[in-house]
């Protein structure tokens, strides 16, 4: 609910009752602000639970005077935070805070704590009494344009004005100021320096210029200190800087980047850590990446045009750091490197690998990567392929063992063949080959692991989409292929389908059949005379007395529900691992996708279809919308319950009108743009969930 036009009742200080419209409050009690449990009351909704979520639009944050502990107010919390607020209003019996121009520092006025994010002004002074200025403390401002530091300032936080997501922190900030008889801060040309400038803190997001040379002072960058900034192309980073901290450059427009200040085979040895060059789309090239000794989680994260760098040369340990880096033509690794993460290059890859022939863990062979896992009878095991033009990979005889990211990612990898002395193989490991069209296993592979997130019929095809064909080797005792299919030796369980392919046929012996609920095309599936478990209608699987979904074909526009089907969760046809991609966005595969309307056969006793949508026949539930459906839509009258994932998903429903008699209502249409307004009235519980899933959608009471 936004308190911000509601009256709302707050019990406080001993139950007197604090009355407002346009105050919120956000209490883990009457003791603290923040954004966990909240055991303090907010009336009218009783929420016991975060009330951040319903606060981010309040305009004035009260804090009365019990409150002793105030922070959560500077951070981001599941994409929510006060992204409305004006101004911090204090009691002025609390000892512990006061607020200045609706600014919070606490009692004596030495510590910043919140910049409120809608506080108008393009520039601030920062009064000469604070000491301290604390992390994200001008979160989400979009107003600064000119910071100015007072003079007794000894600790800006290094996140006071980013953290960790782009587009959050003073995204308009020019220019940082520095009082002079400051003894902890100077500013050079509006960039701010700690005094004896060895560490550079913050580059101003809107400062202008696409070429920057740190000055040979700096031996530090400091966390998130150039996120957020546009304009920056090209950087010159002297040969004296030894660590590249945390998000320094995460998001920003940079092309190019020199880490040794143009000096070749000099400097010391440089630290990358997590997230520092993390999606930067643009960035195409890395010289003077000798030095770099060590690089953290995700530092280059999605950097898709990312293709020439030094960075290998000097390394000792490589963290899993290149993550969606899908264009990088060449990495060459020296005697040095000891420790490679497994998932350092997932879902990107390399052109080619090199190792160092004096290099006594890794080995290079035809541009693939392998680790050596006993030296004395050479074994190996494959840990990245190659990601070349029509590469068809060939295990060699002496590996053992192949990775869970050998190959995931590569998607001009055409043709796989697992042989040598490999016994398990993981289809996660092949995990968006999308242009993989053969995949082989010799008669050595005892065991398949199938793809971590597969649960029962909700199998992702995980991005194989030329997948045609899969081989087995007939002398294999675990496995076999069937109709390019792979099985389980006597066909009784379905393991891998080849999702290239326009036909599928189930074995008459198939008993357990997973393998293409979600983004699959065939055109047609059969299913052997004989068989006791399965049955195809229309080219949908059902289990043999259809009242289950089993395999859904993704271009299916209508659908109508067979007579016998007693089951239709609204996530029947979904694969539903929530998790974010390289991108920052929902991963989601599902196999209704394209469908505007769902009919039911005459005869059905559980569902029935009005205007294309889904209800239960018994008790009158809303069950399902298909995703396609376009245009705005009324619940029907008299309809007392909604499936909570009845929306979920949807891709042009524009607004939705709710009656009286639904009591209560979930709204999480995720990954969906167009639901923009949702009518209720107003005793209707409305239930929003994330940011992502329907947190931009406006409820309108009525009634």
């Amino acid at each position: 609910m936004k308190h911000t036009k509601l009256k709302i009742y707050i019990y406080l200080e001993g139950g007197v009752r604090h009355e407002e419209k346009r105050y919120i409050i956000n209490c883990n009690s009457v003791y603290g602000i923040g954004i966990s449990i909240c055991q303090f009351r907010c009336m009218p909704c009783g929420r016991k639970e975060n009330c951040l979520r319903n606060c981010e639009n309040g305009e004035v944050l009260y804090i009365p005077k019990t409150v002793k502990i105030a922070d959560g107010l500077n951070f981001e919390y599941d994409g929510y935070y006060y992204k409305s607020l004006k101004k911090v209003v204090v009691s002025k019996e609390n000892k512990y805070y006061k607020s200045v121009k609706g600014v919070l520092y606490n009692k004596k006025g030495t510590e910043l704590v919140h910049y409120p994010a809608k506080k108008s002004g393009s520039t601030y002074k920062i009064p000469s009494s604070v000491k301290y200025v604390d992390c994200v403390a001008f979160i989400g401002n979009k107003n600064i344009k000119k910071i100015i530091l007072g003079k007794n300032v000894k600790h800006f936080d290094d996140s006071a004005l980013n953290f960790r997501t782009i587009g959050k922190g003073c995204t308009e900030l020019e220019k940082i100021v520095v009082s002079k008889e400051n003894k902890y801060y100077k500013s050079v040309n509006g960039v701010l320096y700690n005094k004896k400038g060895t560490k550079l803190v913050v580059y101003p997001a809107k400062k202008s210029g696409s070429t920057y040379k740190l000055p040979s002072t700096v031996n530090y960058i400091g966390c998130w200190a150039f996120m957020g900034n546009e304009s920056l192309k090209n950087i010159t980073i002297d040969e004296n800087v030894t660590k590249i901290d945390e998000g320094a450059f995460k998001g920003t427009k940079i092309e190019h980047i020199e880490l040794s200040g143009g000096k070749a085979d000099a400097g010391k040895k440089l630290k990358l850590m997590m997230d520092a060059f993390a999606q930067c789309s643009n960035l195409k090239e890395i010289t003077g990446g000798y030095r770099v000794s060590e690089t953290g989680w995700m530092t280059f994260e999605l950097c898709k045009n990312l293709q020439n760098m030094d960075i290998g040369k000097g390394l000792e340990k490589l963290d899993y750091s290149f993550g969606g880096c899908v264009s990088l033509n060449k990495i060459c690794l020296s005697d040095k490197l000891k420790d490679i993460n497994g998932d350092a290059f997932v879902d990107g890859g390399c052109k080619e690998f090199y190792v160092e022939d004096t290099n006594k863990k890794y080995k290079s062979i035809d541009g693939s990567l392998y680790e050596i896992t006993d030296s004395a009878k050479g074994s190996m095991k494959l840990l990245f392929s190659a990601n070349t033009s029509d590469f068809k990979y060939v295990t060699p005889d002496n590996v053992v063992e192949v990775s869970d990211s050998a190959f995931k990612g590569r998607d001009a990898v055409k043709e796989i063949s697992i042989g040598g002395g490999v016994t398990e193989f993981e289809c996660d490991s092949i995990q968006n080959c999308s242009g993989l069209e053969i995949l082989r296993l010799s008669s050595r592979v005892k065991k398949i692991v199938r793809f971590r997130w597969d649960y029962g019929c909700y199998v992702s095809d995980n991005n194989l989409s030329n997948l045609k064909k899969i081989e087995v080797d007939a002398g294999n005792a675990k496995y076999e292929s069937y109709n390019n299919e792979l099985f389980t030796k006597g066909r009784k369980r379905a393991i891998l389908l080849p999702y290239g392919s326009k036909n599928i046929i189930i074995p008459k012996e198939t008993e357990e059949f997973y393998g293409g609920i979600t983004l699959n095309k065939f055109e047609k599936i059969e299913v052997e005379k004989g068989n006791k478990y399965f049955t195809v209608k229309d080219n949908v699987v059902y289990d043999k007395d259809v009242t289950n979904i089993m395999v859904f074909p993704t271009y299916k526009t209508t659908y109508t529900l067979p007579a016998t089907l007693k089951e239709f969760p609204a996530m029947t046809f979904r694969y539903v691992e929530d998790y974010l991609d390289w991108a920052g966005t929902a991963e989601i595969t599902k196999a209704d996708m394209n469908l505007s309307c769902v009919k039911v056969a005459k005869g059905n006793k559980y569902f029935k279809a009005v205007d294309g949508v889904l209800y239960a026949k018994k008790t009158g539930q809303l069950e399902y919308y298909p995703p396609a459906k376009k245009g705005s839509y009324k619940i029907l009258k008299g309809t007392k319950t909604v499936n909570d994932n009845a929306f979920v998903y949807t891709r042009y429903l524009t607004e939705l009108t709710v009656p009286r008699s639904v009591k209560s209502i979930v709204i999480s249409p995720r990954d969906s743009a167009s639901l923009k307004k949702v009518k209720v009235s107003k005793k209707c519980k409305v239930t929003k969930m994330t940011k992502r899933e329907g947190a931009g959608v406006k409820i309108v009471r009525v009634g």
